[in-house]
């Protein structure tokens, strides 16, 4: 992280010094846990619906900051106001913090949303521009409005581009990330149905992904899936030029062909503006050739040949929890997709294990914030179940007790239903035998990924 003035601080903060201040001119980095604290940093107190940072300022300062911003009205006694520099709100303040880091590095940004895809087409753009560029990009999951400003400070003078998620839960909230970080390529990978709770539909929700092509300059590159139903809606907000990628029809990035090596990954004829190449591409599943696409048109606008792009495909590996293969030792092939759900990754993931050796099992989890049509959704996963040839199904989760019955209905021989991950955990380690290809899916907000470690212990022991 790069040191900071007191000048640059106050600047981008629209901050004001104590009385009597007295801090430091230079600040070593910008932190908001006091656990990491670095001597000399400035301290900023965020408020979240359980803490709030400000009861932590003492702490931070006796820990070895330099001084610390506070938004609230009142300073409690014993606290030093000459180590205080007041700014109206300290998310706001953390966030032009982040867009000020940004901006005096020069940094390019690609930005990256979607209902699905967004992790793993990061990642892979990531991977291919690190060939020729010192890139950064988003960890973990920081992609919401602590998470982006997070990555942008810590970026450091010898970073190049920034590849950023941008994730929300309602209208207006890709806006004001995309304001942060005005992105010189935006990509959306795909319009479904996750957040249909908070915005209604899925036009809704294709109009609050399209807030990133509103707020790129003119000269913003839009790269945008030609398959989707709401593409010339999405088009016609973009300010600049328009590229589009298909793994379903014509497009400036298309799969022609697309052959399934299973679990191994796939074959596949790609039409591409330089002509048509095959690439063998290490990640299974059909819907991750469209992530491909988006971050291989990506990649080329920033000078990669085709040739350069597509060599390394072979050997690319995700972000962990997603479309992970795992083989343990006792034959058992592990899908590990534990990290989000929505439909249409549900769907993805069982099309995968159809094709995976051994009796299939799928362990699999609410899917959430679908809104009034969770139902009807959770009721097709479990019909969907059946036609994968699942031989064993635990459920999980309120929700899911109608994806139970509709996958008993459909005749998969054998489903489990568990109101929470400690029941489900007590039925995987009866059902779960040597060989078997099993499948663990869900919202992050259920926990699976907890199970596909234990599963994974238990067999390592």
């Amino acid at each position: 992280m790069c040191a900071w003035t007191c000048e640059e601080i106050l600047r981008a903060t629209e901050g004001v010094p104590g009385h009597g201040w007295s801090g430091t001119p230079l600040f070593s980095a910008i932190c908001t846990d006091t656990r990491d604290i670095l001597p000399g940093a400035l301290f900023v107190p965020l408020r979240g619906e359980r803490f709030d940072g400000h009861e932590f300022v003492h702490q931070a300062l006796d820990s070895g900051a330099a001084a610390s911003l506070w938004a609230r009205d009142e300073v409690p006694a014993g606290l030093p106001t000459d180590r205080l520099i007041r700014v109206h709100d300290g998310l706001q303040a953390y966030q032009m913090l982040g867009r000020e880091n940004l901006l005096r590095l020069g940094v390019s940004v690609l930005a990256i949303t979607g209902s699905v895809g967004k992790t793993t087409t990061k990642d892979l753009l990531a991977s291919l521009l690190r060939s020729r560029f010192r890139v950064h990009c988003t960890h973990m999951n920081y992609n919401n409005e602590v998470g982006v400003p997070r990555t942008l400070l810590e970026l450091q003078r010898h970073h190049e581009l920034v590849v950023l998620e941008m994730a929300m839960r309602g209208s207006g909230q890709i806006r004001e990330l995309a304001r942060l970080a005005p992105a010189r390529v935006g990509i959306i990978t795909h319009i479904g149905e996750s957040h249909l709770e908070f915005l209604g539909s899925l036009e809704a929700i294709a109009d609050a992904k399209a807030e990133l092509l509103e707020e790129m300059p003119a000269s913003g590159l839009a790269i945008l899936p030609r398959h989707s139903p709401f593409f010339q809606r999405m088009a016609a907000r973009a300010r600049g030029p328009v590229l589009t990628f298909s793994n379903e029809g014509p497009a400036d990035w298309t799969a022609l062909r697309i052959h399934s090596l299973g679990l191994e990954g796939s074959d596949i004829e790609i039409r591409h503006p330089e002509g048509t190449s095959m690439v063998r591409f290490g990640l299974p599943g059909r819907h991750n050739v469209s992530n491909l696409l988006a971050a291989l048109a990506a990649a080329r606008e920033f000078g990669l040949t085709c040739e350069e792009l597509l060599e390394p495909l072979a050997n690319f590996r995700p972000s962990g929890l997603r479309t992970e293969v795992l083989r343990l030792p006792d034959g058992t092939t592990l899908l590990n997709d534990s990290y989000n759900a929505a439909p249409s990754s549900m769907r993805g993931a069982l099309e995968l294990l159809s094709g995976a050796p051994g009796r299939r099992v799928a362990i699999l989890g609410d899917m959430l914030e679908l809104g009034a049509a969770e139902e009807d959704f959770h009721r097709e996963i479990g019909e969907a179940v059946a036609r994968t040839g699942v031989a064993v199904l635990v459920a999980v989760g309120d929700r899911s007790r109608i994806l139970a019955r509709a996958a008993r209905l459909a005749g998969v021989p054998t489903v489990h239903w568990a109101p929470e991950r400690e029941e489900a955990w007590s039925l995987v380690r009866t059902e779960v035998c040597a060989g078997d290809a099993v499948l663990i899916k869900a919202s992050r907000g259920i926990g699976l990924d907890v199970i596909a470690q234990r599963l994974r212990g238990v067999q390592e022991r």
